[in-house]
């Protein structure tokens, strides 16, 4: 049941997400916090979000977004594009941790939202995502 990864033992795929979770509180123990919700919450918060928005701007980047520059073709460096990802994906889940948001919280927040948007595109109430 347990895979390892860089010699590491990791729970079943199922719970890929609780093993995130898992990395980036020990990140964070790394880094000094032994309790994130300890930290000042609203400036956490606050730095958490402007942390993450640089990272989604970096992937903004990484497209040819700009008419002006845009020549047609462009080509994604998929390395550099999942690296970005993951940095984005590391303060989005110090955001959950913060917030006190577990992985079962998120998943089951998700397939509500999920579950939503498809009914309101049958119902024909919602016309983009």
């Amino acid at each position: 049941m347990f895979k390892l990864y860089k010699n590491k033992p990791l729970m079943s795929e199922i719970d890929r997400l609780e093993a995130i979770f898992e990395c980036q509180k020990s990140l964070q123990t790394s880094f000094g916090f032994s309790d994130i919700r300890s930290i000042n919450q609203v400036k956490s918060i606050k730095d958490t979000i402007l942390s993450l928005t640089s990272e989604l701007h970096e992937i903004l980047n990484l497209f040819p977004w700009r008419e002006w520059r845009n020549n047609g073709e462009h080509q994604v460096d998929q390395f550099h594009l999942k690296e970005e990802v993951a940095d984005a994906l590391h303060f989005f889940i110090n955001l959950c941790l913060i917030c006190e948001i577990t992985p079962q919280d998120l998943f089951d927040s998700y397939m509500d939202k999920n579950l939503e948007n498809l009914n309101r595109i049958k119902n024909g109430t919602n016309k983009t995502l």
